[in-house]
């Protein structure tokens, strides 16, 4: 019984962080989907969902966001690093995408300033 209780607490925090991530983005079910294959390291079937979503939603900054943080945690810095900048390209006041790219910039080369 606690199991289920446990269970359904951490379904029922998965859908509101998603709703939060992705209620003017990506679609909810999408956005949960690709969240929780990146939480069970399952990253290339997470990134497939968000490129699909990608494909009718190009400039879908919370879509990018996820890319990039999913390219970071397979270490993918150039492929992160990508994605960051389109969000800051769509949305140049997204704080944490400039954060990210930053710290990307900052460990691995490149222009810091272009991120702040």
């Amino acid at each position: 019984m606690i199991q289920l209780v446990a269970g359904a607490l951490v379904v029922g925090l998965l859908a509101i962080s998603a709703r939060m991530m992705f209620g003017n983005g990506v679609g909810i079910a999408t956005g949960m989907l690709a969240a929780l294959y990146a939480e069970t390291n399952r990253y290339d079937q997470a990134l497939a969902r968000l490129a699909d979503a990608l494909k009718t939603r190009p400039n879908d900054t919370a879509a990018l966001m996820l890319s990039g943080v999913i390219y970071e945690q397979k270490s993918d810095i150039p492929k992160a690093r990508d994605a960051y900048e389109k969000v800051l390209a769509i949305e140049p006041r997204a704080a944490a995408a400039a954060n990210n790219l930053a710290w990307i910039y900052s460990e691995h080369g490149g222009d810091k300033d272009k991120a702040l």
